[in-house]
């Protein structure tokens, strides 16, 4: 990689790194980390504090699950996303709520429809190996908390909360009941607060524990300590619902066009689940999820990691902050629209197209790299001009590569070398015009009639 690339980035990685040999499945990286969820129950109001799927009652519309929860089977899902930089995946794992409640008298003023929380795991990309696990943060209503035990990890912006504590790779997440707040810790949280560490067992002694086992299972009761979940796509899933539409009798309401610290994608998303019982469309989507109390915008905790894991904490060793794989930034990731020409001539300049400069649309700043081709073929990181004299005849595979931090485009194709003499002017240009020729017969025009 080029200096000014090092420098945007911050680091500089050897492909052999970025990419790995270690082919990686998204899916099977989020079981391998999927979190031991430990759920706080009350044993006044067990099935409000039971995690399950939004669509729990047969429908995709949530300004009804309030009123189904006793009625719907309660089986226990995972919703999950994986996000991969050049040095890291970032494992999203959230779960919904039907309710989140307060059993004060006056609770109706704080109980809202729809709840979901959830945890950022991040992975340390391993060649050869699925990864270790770096740090991960989790979502407590307004807050972001960060949970690391790694000695590469540190205070930033954000301070530390704890350590993290793990079944071989899995995470030991807890959630309490009623907010449903997450942390990493057993320390429970009630009504916003810590209140004290209760070993490893629940408040009042009752709790469920889930855990990952690929089919979804229902508590058979409000202390059940072996109960299986499910993983859930959420780009399958969830997030075609995030364009809409939005508003009575949809699944997501309160569209916002994500305007990040980084990023901005031109289309709305939606940033709440759609709710009418109680506080009206309170609970939040995964990318509605925000810290109120960090430099980052809503949004970015979900859509951009990288950049916000990067912003809250001080973190030593390579740390990409370039997308390899962020499917969420799409519509704004690199898009390489010129055709390369397949042809060229021996001990003659190849041409890749009229200008010899690769284009591409999408999101700046964009850099540009040779990943497979000639030794002496060389393209420009900052501008994409491609630059090549081939010595020998014969096919020649290539492909260059656009990149910005959300993400890349590959181009390869074959180019056939020839020993036959190049058309004319084609060392000057590609389209075998003689512009000298043509401006001289101007000038000589021009004198004639002088």
């Amino acid at each position: 990689m080029g200096a000014m690339r090092a420098a945007a980035i911050g680091l500089i990685l050897t492909l052999a790194l970025a990419t790995g040999a270690f082919a990686i499945d998204y899916r099977s990286l989020a079981e391998t980390y999927s979190p031991i969820w430990y759920v706080d129950t009350d044993d006044g109001r067990t099935k409000s504090d039971y995690i399950t799927a939004y669509d729990f009652d047969g429908d995709r519309r949530t300004d009804n699950n309030w009123e189904s929860l006793e009625s719907g089977d309660l089986l226990a899902v995972t919703y999950y996303s994986v996000i991969e930089t050049e040095t890291h995946y970032f494992i999203h794992y959230f779960i919904y709520w039907p309710q989140d409640w307060f059993w004060w008298p006056d609770s109706d003023v704080v109980s809202h429809e729809n709840d979901m929380e959830g945890a950022l795991v991040v992975v340390t990309k391993v060649e050869d190996e699925p990864g270790e696990l770096l740090l991960v943060e989790t979502s407590a209503e307004l807050n972001i908390f960060s949970w690391s035990s790694h000695p590469y990890v540190d205070d930033g912006d954000e301070d530390l909360a704890g350590g993290v504590k793990t079944f071989d790779t899995h995470p030991r997440i807890y959630a309490c009941s009623q907010s449903h707040h997450v942390v990493l810790d057993d320390v429970w949280v009630v009504f916003g607060s810590y209140v004290g560490d209760s070993g490893d067992d629940f408040p009042g002694d009752d709790g469920v524990v889930y855990f990952y086992r690929g089919a979804a299972e229902q508590p058979s009761t409000y202390n059940d300590r072996d109960v299986g979940y499910d993983l859930v796509s959420i780009l399958d899933d969830l997030w075609p619902e995030a364009l809409g539409p939005f508003g009575t009798g949809t699944m997501l309401d309160c569209p916002v066009r994500y305007i990040g610290h980084r990023f901005t994608v031109g289309d709305y998303l939606g940033m709440c689940f759609d709710g009418d019982t109680f506080e009206d469309d309170a609970g939040k989507s995964p990318w509605g999820l925000d810290d109120e109390n960090d430099a980052l915008e809503v949004g970015d905790w979900f859509l951009d990691p990288a950049d916000t894991v990067y912003t809250h904490l001080t973190i030593q060793g390579e740390f990409s902050r370039y997308y390899v794989y962020n499917p969420y930034l799409a519509s704004i990731a690199p898009r390489i629209v010129s055709t390369a020409a397949t042809q060229a001539w021996l001990d003659t300049p190849y041409h890749y197209d009229e200008d010899d400069t690769a284009q591409a649309e999408g999101n700046q700043p964009l850099f540009w790299e040779k990943v497979a081709g000639p030794n002496d073929l060389e393209i420009d990181e900052s501008n994409g001009r491609v630059e090549w004299t081939p010595d020998s005849p014969g096919d020649f595979t290539i492909t260059i590569r656009a990149l910005s931090p959300a993400g890349r485009d590959d181009q390869s194709f074959t180019v056939n070398v020839s020993t036959d003499d190049p058309p004319v002017g084609d060392d000057d240009d590609p389209s075998g015009d003689d512009d000298d020729s043509r401006d001289r017969s101007t000038e000589d025009e021009a004198g004639c009639c002088g």
